[in-house]
């Protein structure tokens, strides 16, 4: 009797999902935030685009292309952080992502725009990314975006071209935080915490 691999291999996949560890986010924490989030921004029809993102991601080019030189080459002799091991592992993947989030934020320029808590105008799709990002600790799973953007949407319905930016958005913080963990590392490669 033939063996079914497609099911073993699904077994497999939903037993190794069982085991991983507990979630960065409680579910209820987690659409709570998403709904506060909503209700505390507010809309600024007035503002219909920016160059905010596009700012952003200029500062950001700036400041982390050039760290992005000190990881090329083989690793150090000395031993060095989980950090620093991971930005040269993974420099080609942040430097692609650099480059590609020039045009990637251009699409999302005419969106709707809300004041933060802080009286800072952003596009709604920052402030939701930034939210989303903080409420999972900087820990991405597809569950907890689908829950976080299901809940947000309870008080707010964003735009098809919010819910495509989003993506983008979440690219930049992502790589606004490298840049701020980077800036550390060629100096003292064995990180603060010594090395990984």
């Amino acid at each position: 009797m033939p063996q079914n691999t497609h099911l073993e291999l699904v077994s497999a996949e939903a037993e190794r999902q069982a085991e991983s560890p507990r979630e960065a986010w409680d579910a209820s924490a987690l659409h709570s935030q998403a709904v506060e989030l909503a209700r505390q921004l507010g809309w600024v029809p007035s503002v219909r685009s920016s160059h905010t993102l596009k700012e952003r991601v200029r500062a950001l080019h700036r400041r982390l292309a050039p760290l992005l030189h000190a990881f090329r080459g083989p690793l150090p002799d000395k031993p060095v952080s989980d950090d620093f091991h991971w930005l040269h592992d993974n420099l080609r993947l942040v430097e692609t992502e650099l480059y590609g989030l020039r045009d990637a934020v251009k699409t999302i320029r005419k969106v709707p725009h809300v004041r933060r808590s802080d009286g800072v105008v952003v596009p709604r799709v920052a402030a939701l990314a930034e939210g989303l990002l903080s409420a999972t600790a900087y820990q991405f799973s597809e569950q907890a975006f689908s829950a976080y953007v299901e809940a947000y949407q309870e008080t707010t319905v964003l735009k098809m071209k919010e819910l495509w930016g989003l993506v983008s958005a979440m690219k930049l913080l992502l790589l606004e935080q490298i840049a701020a963990r980077a800036s550390q590392l060629p100096a003292n490669p064995a990180g603060l915490y010594g090395a990984g």
